[in-house]
């Protein structure tokens, strides 16, 4: 979901992990607005610092340090996830006020894919539309680890992004989306497609809005 602070453009506000390598549990970080930051539904690490173990799942630990991935928000106090699962996975959650950055780090798995890629170290096969082709535009509604699906939202500066979308991938991409969007679509979902393909793979698209006076 898009923010003030990024001019609308998406930014990150929950993260959820689940899944049989950590048998079945799920752990929901949210932005320090909402306040979210549960294992199976409930409460934890409420404190700074704290730690919380259980079995199957590791260690959970909660303060205020770590190399932070965005320079320009050091000038926040941190509040940080670590958290330290099976299978050498280390995920690192940055809470602010409206928004997370996360680090992930884990060595490759089996049939491993995602926006990330498959890790065959093949970038060609790491595109937007390669990604949704393998494994499709959103999340299936039975593998869904939130309580509900938020209906993304179009900013003003994601409406500019699109319109200027090269004419061939937009018309590319709305041939693509429809068949990549599992279960019923919602408001804007099929826009969101678009914009990722058109835009996706941009590394730094608040820096070129502003560049254009967005």
């Amino acid at each position: 979901l898009g923010t003030r602070w990024t001019r609308g453009l998406a930014a990150t506000n929950k993260l959820a992990i689940g899944g049989p390598f950590i048998r079945g549990h799920v752990i929901v970080v949210g932005n320090l607005n909402e306040g979210v930051l549960t294992v199976d539904g409930v409460d934890v690490l409420q404190d700074v610092p704290s730690v919380f173990r259980t079995d199957g799942l590791g260690t959970l630990i909660y303060n205020d340090e770590g190399d932070l991935p965005d320079a320009a928000a050091g000038v926040w106090q941190k509040r940080v996830v670590h958290m330290h699962l099976p299978m050498g996975v280390r995920v690192t959650v940055y809470r602010w006020k409206s928004y997370i950055d996360f680090r992930i780090k884990m060595p490759a798995q089996p049939d491993q894919d995602g926006a990330c890629g498959n890790v065959n170290s093949d970038l060609s096969d790491d595109t937007t539309e390669a990604v949704q082709a393998r494994v499709g535009a959103q999340v299936a509604p039975n593998e869904l680890l939130f309580a509900r699906r938020t209906a993304p939202s179009i900013s003003h500066a994601e409406e500019k992004l699109i319109a200027m979308c090269e004419p061939e991938t937009f018309a590319r991409a709305k041939r693509h989306c429809p068949s990549q969007l599992r279960g019923a679509h919602i408001d804007n979902q099929n826009r969101a497609c678009i914009l990722n393909i058109c835009s996706g793979s941009n590394r730094h698209a608040l820096r070129f809005v502003e560049g254009l006076g967005l």
